[in-house]
Parts: structure tokens; C-alpha cells; sequence
């Protein structure tokens, strides 16, 4: 029996430092779910924006939905690849207030609680409370020393365990409230399944907001592209439709060589040589004299009575034919 004491004082202490912390977390994270108004004003923008999604069917004119329903925001498709429900929902939040993105701030208990169990803590309470009465009953039977040993423990025992499930009592009540607030069975609802889901809610929304930002850049950047290419594609179909205009333009006819030197001689234009083995360097400044001058006049001059020629033969068998 002795040893029973010792053993029993030992798991008391231990149990009692675990199970007190546990349970100020899970009374923390329930009421700070009740108190959220960041929380509240989320569960409104997904009310109202499934009431326009669903409007005109059976569905479109709900007054609240059940907690489960936030599983499925994840699951609806949106017509954007890779975009869902909740992307929608984020970027709502996003646009109208940014604050409710910080939603989690209001709930800092939620995360440890999603680790825990009410129903197991309460448990553990019971059983120290059992093992506690079990004791009292048999040290009723053992020697003075002992009794005195171990009653001063018992009785601090016995108001702590009083304290523990007092608040596993209240823990209780709340539990018919909030599930009662999330329109539950109240007998089928386990506040577990609340803080995780709750939990992966709250987390998803500024990581989806993000990437609703990043994919705006992204198309941003595409409308970009798909700009510059049009742009581009624009400019070299002027550029088709100009090379045709060039084409269809009548080409001038070559002028005459001679006359064309004539012309620059006339004009005072210098020539240079057009080769190394020229008399003239490259550095100096070559003219035609006189007499070249006139050879050149001459050349003209028989060239324009060559075609004379021509087109007095030309007429002379056009008449002989008529």
C-alpha cells in the first residue's frame, strides 16, 4: 500500500501538470473562435458569395452553412485553371478588407488545441479523480503513520482534481454552445474536427492570396506578351503590304552612260580613278581635258544620229507596207 502512495503521488503530479495547461488551451481556443470578428466576417463573405454562386437554385438563398462545408471550398472548380473556390474567396477578402487575411492573430490557442482531445483530457480527469477516491478508501484501513502521511496529499489531491473537473464541466457546456453556434448535432459533434478544419481554413487563405497575387503578375505579363507579338505581327504585315506598293511602282529607265557623264561634267562634279593603276594617286583629284570633253560630245552626237537612222528605216517600212 505503501508503495501504491507513492506511486499514486508521483502520476498525480504528473497528470495534474499536464492536464491543467491542456485544458486552459482548449477553453482559450473555444472562446476565441466565439469572440473572432475577422472569423464571423469571413463566414459572411462565403455565405453571401454562395448565395450569388447558387442564386435561382435550391440552394441559392441559404441563411448559414455546416462546418464541413469548408472542406468542399477547395474542392470547386473555378473556370481559371488551378483556381478554386477558396482561391475566390480569398481574393474577396483580399480586395475588400486585407484584414481579414490576419484572421489566425485572432486565433492563437487554435493550433495547439487542433493536437489535443477533449474527450481524452476528460478522461485522464476521471481516472485521477477514480484512482484518488480508491486511495481515500483504503488508507481508512492502514496504519496511523501512514494516514498521516499521505492525507495531507490526499486532500490537496482532492481539490485539485475538484478544479480539473470543474473545468471539464464547463469545457462540456461550451462544447453544446459552439456546436449549437455551427448549427451541429450536438451528439455527433467533435470540437477535434472543428479546430482542424478551422485550422486549415484560416492557414490556407493568406498562402491562396498569395498566389492569386502571383498569378496576376503572370498574366499580367502574358497579356504583355501576347501584346508585343500582335504589335509585331502588325508591323510586318505593313511592311508585306508596303513591299508590294514598292513593286508595283514603274522602275525609271538607266540613264545613257554618256549622257550621264556629260551631266556630271557639266555640273563640275571631279572624278576619281577608279583603281590603283590609274595615273592618279588615290589622294589626288583627276579631270578630263578638252579634247576628251569633245570626244565625248562627239559619241553623243553619233549616238543620236544612230537612232535617227533607226527610225527613219522604221517609218519607211511601215509606209512600204501600207
Amino acid at each position: 500500500m505503501r508503495v501504491q502512495g507513492m506511486l499514486l503521488r508521483l502520476e498525480f503530479l504528473e497528470k495534474k501538470q499536464e492536464l491543467r495547461p491542456t485544458l486552459v488551451t482548449l477553453h482559450e481556443a473555444i472562446d476565441e473562435i466565439f469572440a473572432s470578428a475577422l472569423l464571423k466576417k469571413i463566414f459572411h463573405v462565403i455565405l453571401v458569395t454562395g448565395n450569388m454562386i447558387n442564386a435561382g437554385g435550391h440552394s441559392g438563398n441559404a441563411y448559414g452553412f455546416t462546418i464541413t462545408s469548408l472542406d468542399n471550398l477547395a474542392d470547386t472548380r473555378a473556370n481559371k485553371p488551378r483556381m478554386t473556390y477558396l482561391h475566390y474567396i480569398a481574393s474577396v477578402c483580399s480586395d475588400k478588407d486585407p484584414a481579414l487575411l490576419a484572421v489566425t492573430e485572432e486565433l492563437p490557442h487554435l493550433k495547439n488545441a487542433s493536437r489535443m482531445s477533449v474527450e481524452h483530457t476528460a478522461q485522464q480527469v476521471r481516472e485521477l479523480k477514480k484512482s484518488i477516491g480508491e486511495m481515500e478508501k483504503k488508507i481508512k484501513k492502514a496504519p496511523e503513520d501512514f494516514r498521516k502521511q499521505m492525507g495531507k496529499f490526499l486532500e490537496e489531491a482532492g481539490k485539485d482534481i475538484a478544479t480539473l473537473s470543474e473545468s471539464v464541466h464547463n469545457l462540456e457546456e461550451k462544447l453544446k454552445k459552439i456546436a449549437e453556434f455551427f448549427c451541429e448535432d450536438k451528439k455527433k459533434f467533435k470540437i477535434e474536427e472543428l479546430f482542424i478544419r478551422l485550422l486549415k481554413f484560416v492557414e490556407q487563405l493568406p498562402a491562396l492570396a498569395k498566389e492569386n497575387k502571383q498569378r496576376e503578375i503572370m498574366e499580367k505579363k502574358k497579356e504583355e506578351r501576347e501584346r508585343q507579338k500582335a504589335e509585331k505581327e502588325r508591323l510586318k504585315q505593313e511592311a508585306k503590304q508596303q513591299g508590294k506598293y514598292e513593286k508595283r511602282m514603274p522602275t525609271p529607265e538607266p540613264e545613257d552612260i554618256v549622257d550621264a557623264l556629260l551631266k556630271e561634267i557639266r555640273a563640275g562634279t571631279t572624278l576619281r580613278p577608279s583603281g590603283s593603276d590609274t595615273p592618279c594617286n588615290q589622294r589626288s583629284r583627276c579631270t578630263l581635258k578638252k579634247k576628251d570633253i569633245e570626244r565625248l560630245e562627239q559619241m553623243k552626237q553619233e549616238k543620236k544620229e544612230n537612232e535617227t537612222i533607226v527610225l527613219e528605216d522604221l517609218e519607211q517600212k511601215v509606209n512600204g507596207i501600207e
